[in-house]
């Protein structure tokens, strides 16, 4: 099964488009969490985080699996349009500005996440059914991992960056020193 990701925003009534200047000025007063560099938010992040924590427990806990029949597709225009976030139409706004190659690299990052998201939770739903549970959690472990790799890349392209870089791989970067200094600040608070 397919799953078709729209590329065309509808930008919020009443307001009118604005020039990519005129919205990263916006973006730095409201101190928004949308990149400058591309325009993306990280927001939108969040609608595949909840899955995949579902799945998490569901893989362990068989019961929790109807949890995940919840969630569904959303491309990034119906995500914000959906969320009581304060800058959910500058997001919408800005996307909307975002440079045609980082859009249709997100799109189809976001398109091919959805497809395998809805086939392997139809996968997992069939084994579940057919009280293979070995087979299920396997396949709820895998979807997991495999959708927070997704997640990694779209993180990436949110940020600008060339590479997807998962939170550990940054962590690796880090000198330990300078993790432990910022271990120490999140601690502090």
């Amino acid at each position: 099964m397919e799953v078709q990701t729209s590329t065309t925003a509808v930008m919020p009534q009443g307001d009118a488009l604005r020039g990519r200047d005129e919205v990263r000025e916006d973006i730095l007063q409201r101190n928004s969490n949308i990149s400058l560099k591309t325009l993306l938010a990280t927001d939108y992040l969040n609608h595949f985080n909840e899955i995949v924590m579902t799945i998490d427990l569901a893989a362990d806990m068989p019961d929790m699996f109807d949890l995940t029949e919840s969630w569904a597709p959303l491309d990034y225009s119906e995500h914000f349009q959906r969320s009581n976030l304060s800058d959910r139409d500058l997001a919408v706004e800005a996307y909307l500005l975002c440079a045609e190659d980082i859009r249709t690299a997100f799109d189809g990052t976001v398109g091919s996440l959805n497809d395998h998201l809805v086939t392997g939770l139809a996968s997992a739903s069939e084994a579940l059914k057919a009280s293979e549970i070995e087979a299920y959690s396997f396949i709820c472990r895998d979807l997991a991992q495999e959708t927070r790799n997704f997640i990694d890349r779209l993180s990436a392209i949110i940020h600008g960056s060339q590479e997807p870089i998962s939170v550990q791989e940054s962590l690796d970067a880090q000198p330990l020193e300078d993790a432990q200094q910022t271990i120490d600040c999140l601690f502090s608070t």
